[in-house]
This record gives C-alpha cells, sequence and structure tokens, in this order.
C-alpha cells in the first residue's frame, strides 16, 4: 500500500523505504524458544539517506501471560536526522496517555506503550484512501520524534487489552 509509506516501517530523513534487491534487511540474530522469539534485522539499506549509520529493528514475541510483541528501532546519524516509525491498524485508536495508545478492532483491543527514551515525539494519523477489499481504510499512525537526533532508539510494546 503506497509504497513503504503504507507499511509500518520507519521513515527517515523524511526517505521512505526504497524498494528492490538492495534494499533487504540481514539477519543480525534469530533466536526462537518456547516463550519468546526475537529476530534482530539491519535495515539501513533500504533507505537512501547518506547520513543514517546505524538502522536495527529487533522484533521480540513473548508468549503466555505477559503475552508481548515489542518493535524496538536504534538508530544512528552522522548529523541530526528526523526519525519516524508507524503503525497500520484497520481499527479505532485512541491515545490512552502521554506514551500509550490503545487500537481497537471487532472487539478486540491491544495497548502500545511507546518508549522514545525521552526524546519528545508527536502522533499524526492519517486514513490511507488505498483501494483495499477490506471494509474500511487503513489508518497509519505516525509516531515522529519532534526534532532531528543523532541517535534514536525508539520502542513499541505492543500487549493484549483485557
Amino acid at each position: 500500500m503506497l509504497s513503504s509509506y503504507g507499511h509500518a516501517v520507519p521513515v527517515i530523513g523524511g526517505q521512505l523505504q526504497r524498494t528492490g534487491a538492495n534494499a533487504r534487511a540481514a539477519v543480525l540474530r534469530a533466536d526462537f524458544r518456547g516463550e519468546e522469539d526475537a529476530l534482530a534485522l539491519d535495515i539501513r539499506s533500504a533507505y537512501n539517506v547518506p547520513a543514517l549509520k546505524r538502522l536495527e529493528r529487533t522484533f521480540v514475541f513473548r508468549r503466555g501471560p505477559s503475552a508481548a510483541l515489542t518493535v524496538r528501532d536504534e538508530a544512528a546519524f552522522s548529523e541530526p536526522t528526523t526519525f519516524e516509525t508507524t503503525l497500520i491498524t484497520w481499527g479505532n485508536w485512541k491515545k490512552y496517555s502521554e506514551n500509550e495508545l490503545l487500537l481497537s478492532d471487532e472487539g478486540g483491543a491491544v495497548r502500545v506503550r511507546i518508549d522514545t527514551g525521552g526524546e519528545p515525539f508527536k502522533i499524526t494519523a492519517e486514513r490511507l484512501d488505498e483501494d483495499v477489499p477490506t471494509r474500511t481504510k487503513p489508518l497509519r499512525l505516525g509516531i515522529a520524534l519532534c526534532s532531528p537526533v543523532k541517535a534514536a532508539v525508539v520502542t513499541l510494546t505492543i500487549t493484549p487489552e483485557h
């Protein structure tokens, strides 16, 4: 959908992910266990941003009573650069607190805790006018650091809302 603008991936220095075989992720770590799975990727090659020195995305899926999906982006730049990450949903959303969102759809819900390491951030919401075979159009939630940074660590922790 709308290139990477309609996907839950970062926007670096105002640039979307590029396409093609040269923009593939490199697996840094893959650890799959009974209680927890972890996958770390180097996704620098997907961005044509000269200031980008490091961009790692780590997924951790924890099972059981404390089930959660954590998505952590760690970036480093040679000069201050803008950083935004994204959530895509077909449901509804509301701000639960300063750093938490509630996403709901068809009777289920998840809570998303946003940790930017103290960096101020803003949230934007945009309904994507895409030709998709779904009952609603997707909603893009942008989570952007308010100022350019030389380093960023943004962690989204997604948990079931009971």
